[in-house]
């Protein structure tokens, strides 16, 4: 991913194109991860997993062979990107149901912690080494090198024991019925409402600002691909904390209070951050911005996995999945907005309506419970 918005930043120069990447990415989860949910829950979910990383290898060997041979132009970065978003719109909710299905309930905490240090281990080496090898060996050999890396993942998808009661979903119904029962049991769980709701206004704000970041190493801190790779290593630092948080936490993570704080925070760590004119100091918020990222998503998702039950839980990871499906439509306003008043306004705009949204959430989840008490009482 840090290769392909460098490839199209040094190409066109366009903060809108380079912000474009992601959409690509997470755009078709927001219409195709409902049925990678209902998928999810009617088949074993580590076939998903494989058909789904066999995909993504033939992208990225497609993306290796096109660049090679000299070809690879930025419709072409952004088309092959989409085909990755598909693929994983079908197969995030069975990754993320897999989760609770293969530990006891009382162990999901530590499970969604251990499982967030594995993901931002893999942000700190990734962006590392990508910057490196694009200053060094170049572009190609970081193309080839991710296609090689998905043979091991593969081999352990393969191996992975399926859990108890990995299929749920009745096959007999319609896959119609299946998700329409499955939107039912969010829309009437008055907490997956309020964590939806939550989880959305700050994914369509705040979670959109990476997607500058080699327009801010470029063009804001006058680097190349080095301090691209490590302010994504800054990133992955802080988010690898967060998650050690988390786990180490388990059990006793005050997940409500922890998410809302988590938000207020990251927003004005973002914040900082485009106000900041110097490396050091922008790789030290980039730390923080990690930290509170992860945080919030990780007791985003705990609280999604324990506010379900086994049955539904691939459509409400799915739900869930549309939530980031968001995040694209973001990240094309913020590269607008970059376009029309610089980068450094838009991070912050993005920061100051996440903060907005969060409280709106809290007042209407306030004001809901309010007049829940008062029919109750009334009645009574």
């Amino acid at each position: 991913m840090l290769t392909r918005g460098w490839l199209i930043q040094r190409d066109t120069g366009a903060p809108f194109l380079v912000a474009l990447v992601p959409v690509m990415m997470m755009g078709p989860s927001l219409f195709l991860s409902l049925f990678g949910g209902v998928l999810a829950d009617r088949v074993q979910r580590k076939r998903i997993m494989v058909v789904s990383e066999i995909a993504n290898m033939a992208c990225y060997a497609a993306l290796a062979l096109l660049f090679l041979a000299g070809e690879l132009a930025t419709w072409q970065i952004l088309g092959i990107t989409m085909i990755n978003g598909v693929s994983t719109a079908f197969s995030m909710p069975a990754r993320q149901a897999m989760v609770a299905g293969l530990v006891k309930r009382h162990e999901v905490p530590v499970a969604i912690g251990m499982q967030a240090v594995v993901f931002n281990f893999s942000q700190i080496i990734g962006p590392g080494l990508a910057g490196l090898m694009i200053s060094t060996a170049g572009v190609g050999t970081a193309l080839v090198l991710s296609t090689f890396l998905i043979l091991p993942v593969l081999f352990l998808y393969a191996r992975l024991q399926a859990g108890p009661g990995d299929v749920h979903a009745r096959r007999a119904e319609p896959i119609i019925r299946n998700l329409v029962v499955g939107l039912r049991y969010v829309a009437t769980d008055p907490t997956l409402r309020w964590l939806l709701a939550l989880g959305s206004v700050v994914t369509l704000t705040m979670a959109t600002w990476q997607a500058l970041l080699p327009t801010i190493a470029d063009e804001i801190l006058h680097g190349g691909a080095g301090l691209l790779g490590t302010l994504g290593l800054a990133g992955g630092i802080g988010g690898l904390v967060g998650a050690f948080l988390i786990a180490g936490a388990g059990s006793r993570i005050p997940y409500v209070k922890l998410e809302v704080i988590a938000a207020f925070a990251w927003a004005a760590a973002i914040s900082l951050f485009a106000i900041s004119p110097i490396v050091a100091i922008s790789i030290t918020i980039a730390i923080a911005i990690g930290i509170t990222r992860e945080l919030f998503f990780a007791t985003n998702f705990g609280a999604f996995q324990l506010s379900t039950t086994d049955e539904f839980r691939g459509r409400v990871m799915a739900v869930r999945g549309v939530m980031f499906g968001l995040q694209p439509v973001g990240a094309l306003v913020l590269g607008a907005l970059a376009e029309l008043v610089g980068v450094r306004w838009a991070l912050i705009g993005v920061a100051g309506a996440g903060v907005i949204a969060v409280i709106a959430v809290q007042f209407l989840a306030y004001s809901s419970r309010v007049a829940t008490s008062g029919t109750s009482a009334s009645q009574s």
